[in-house]
C-alpha cells in the first residue's frame, strides 16, 4: 500500500511552515532575506541551498512560497523555532505527536518522512472554510499563496491549460527520489506522489530531472480534469492572488556583529515594506 509508504515530502511540507509563520503574524506582503545561512551540524556545517543554487535577495514572502525557496523556509524555522512550528505539523496529522526528528531545521525542507495518505489529510485540514488549525486570515493567506503556485509558481506549467480553481504545492525530495503535488479544489483534497519502491533516484523525462512541477503536478492536473469530465468533482477555489512585487537586491552597508543566541551566528532578519 504505497499510500502508507514513508517518504520525504520535500518542499510540499512548506505549506505548514508558511502557515505557522502567517499565524505568528508574518506579513504576507513583506520582504524576507534569501541570504545564505550556515549551521553547525555535528562535526561539520550545513548550508541549505535553493533549487538551482540561486540566491535572489529580498523576496516578497508570498513569492518565496510560490517559488519554493529552501533558504527562506529554513530561515523561518530558525527564526520561529521548530517547537513553535511542531504543533502545526502534528495538528495537520503529518506526524505523530512527540516525533523527535521535528526538532531539526531540515524538517522545514522536507527531510522527515511521512506518507501520501497523511499529506492528503493535511490538505483537508488546512482548508480555511473548515479548519481551526490556525487563524482564518492565516489559512486564507496560505490558500492565496497555494493558488499562486498553480498560476505563476512552480506548478504553473502543469496547469497552464487547466483545470482552473486548483491550489497546491509542489515538492521534490533529496536526490530527486520523490516528487509531489499536494492540493485542493472546492470538493477534493489530494496528494500525488511519484517515486520508486527501491527509493532510488527517478529517471529524467524528456531531458528534465524529476521535480514536483515537472512530474507530479501534470498528473494532478490530468486527474482533476478527468474527475470533472466524469462529474465527480466540480467546485473550484478562486482565491485572490497577492499583487506582484519586485525582488529587491540585498545590500550590506556595514558588517553585522555576530549574535550568538541564533544558531547561524546572526539573526535571520525579516525585512518589511510599509
Amino acid at each position: 500500500d504505497r499510500t502508507r509508504a514513508m517518504r520525504q515530502p520535500g518542499s510540499a511540507i512548506k505549506t505548514l511552515i508558511w502557515l505557522a509563520a502567517l499565524d505568528y503574524n508574518y506579513n504576507p506582503n513583506g520582504y524576507i532575506s534569501d541570504e545564505p545561512l550556515t549551521f553547525r551540524d555535528g562535526a561539520g556545517w550545513w548550508t541549505p541551498r535553493n533549487y538551482g543554487r540561486e540566491t535572489l535577495g529580498l523576496v516578497p514572502f508570498f513569492t518565496a512560497f510560490e517559488r519554493s525557496l529552501n533558504v527562506i523556509a529554513v530561515r523561518i524555522a530558525d527564526r520561529l523555532g521548530m517547537e513553535r512550528i511542531r504543533p502545526y505539523l502534528e495538528g495537520a496529522q503529518l506526524y505523530d505527536f512527540g516525533e523527535p526528528r521535528l526538532s531539526n531545521l531540515s524538517t522545514a525542507i522536507g527531510a522527515v518522512e511521512t506518507t501520501p495518505a497523511r499529506m492528503a489529510m493535511a490538505m483537508a485540514l488546512i482548508d480555511p472554510r473548515r479548519s481551526d488549525l490556525a487563524s482564518r486570515s492565516a489559512l486564507e493567506d496560505l490558500e492565496s499563496m497555494m493558488a499562486g503556485v498553480t498560476i505563476r509558481g512552480t506548478a504553473a506549467g502543469a496547469f497552464r491549460d487547466g483545470p482552473r480553481g486548483v491550489v497546491g504545492k509542489t515538492g521534490t525530495s533529496q536526490n530527486h527520489r520523490d516528487t509531489w503535488f499536494v492540493g485542493r479544489t472546492g470538493d477534493l483534497a489530494f496528494a500525488i506522489w511519484i517515486g520508486r519502491d527501491d527509493d532510488r533516484t527517478l529517471p529524467t523525462l524528456d531531458g528534465r530531472r524529476a521535480t514536483g512541477g515537472a512530474f507530479a503536478a501534470p498528473v494532478a492536473a490530468r486527474i482533476v480534469a478527468g474527475l470533472r469530465e466524469l462529474g465527480l468533482s466540480s467546485e473550484e477555489i478562486n482565491a485572490p492572488l497577492f499583487p506582484p512585487q519586485p525582488i529587491l537586491p540585498l545590500e550590506r552597508l556595514e558588517p553585522l556583529e555576530p549574535e550568538p543566541d541564533f544558531s547561524a551566528g546572526r539573526s535571520p532578519r525579516v525585512f518589511w515594506v510599509q
